[in-house]
């Protein structure tokens, strides 16, 4: 599913929340509005909200009324037992823009996997750097920082789809839904025209390549493989994750 692209991600993600949550942890590079807006419709959450610093060490936890508790510090050194948080009992970890601000994302998210309740999800945003604006400045031999883009200054790691559909993989999760938030303008319609024969002479599927390179950003679902499937679940995770390679979700 193609999002608009606006400033704000919150009304995209809201829908995407477990609305019985009984405990919530979101990991974000600034504060938002996510839980003043999830807590009208169950106040009962229990709600931490943790800004990653990468170069800040320390912790420091400051509750806040009604029902979250504010994280400033570096989300890769934290331990959520150290927040007080049981293992196997967050029914939403939110992932805002912070895989590609970490030095081992992977073994961050391993450790997020084990304080996942039984039914726990987690929802990622992430920067897609198969943009078509990140392909065309390489073809030109430009590469440019910009903040709030793919090439921010911030950034230390990047994804594609495929790339984060392996990372969650390898974490033992299994997506479950994904959505595309698109920016298209006259500019990659100008770079499509130019390109599109070479691309055709590569025999580069254009419909699915469109799709890709349209694709600012990715908001994706996941939950862990049931222990039940065993084997059977590697095939069908096989095609799960080649048909999110492929950046294709029709609803």
């Amino acid at each position: 599913m193609a999002l608009k692209n606006d400033e704000s991600i919150v009304s995209d993600l809201l829908p995407q929340l477990p609305k019985d949550a009984s405990r919530i942890v979101e990991f974000g590079l600034c504060p938002t509005d996510i839980f003043k807006f999830y807590s009208e419709a169950n106040p009962a959450v229990d709600y931490y909200a943790v800004n990653h610093l990468l170069r800040k060490k320390a912790i420091a936890l400051k509750p806040r009324k009604g029902g979250v508790t504010d994280i400033i510090g570096n989300a890769e050194s934290l331990s959520l037992k150290e927040m007080g948080v049981a293992r196997k009992s967050v029914d939403c970890i939110i992932l805002l823009n912070v895989l590609e601000n970490m030095i081992d994302p992977w073994s961050f998210m391993n450790h997020q996997v084990e304080y996942l309740s039984e039914n726990g999800m987690i929802i990622a945003v992430f920067q897609n750097f198969g943009h078509w604006s990140t392909i065309y400045n390489l073809i030109v031999g430009k590469w440019f920082f910009k903040d709030n883009y793919v090439s921010s200054k911030e950034r230390i790691r990047f994804f594609s789809a495929a790339t984060i559909s392996e990372l969650f993989e390898m974490s033992g999760l299994r997506i479950t839904k994904y959505f595309r938030r698109i920016l298209k303008d006259n500019k990659y319609q100008s770079f499509f025209s130019a390109f599109s024969n070479a691309f055709q002479q590569l025999n580069v599927d254009l419909t699915r390549f469109e799709e890709q390179a349209t694709t600012l950003k990715y908001i994706v679902q996941a939950k862990k493989d049931s222990k039940n499937l065993g084997k059977e679940m590697n095939s069908s995770c096989q095609k799960d994750h080649r048909d999110m390679k492929n950046a294709i979700l029709d609803q």
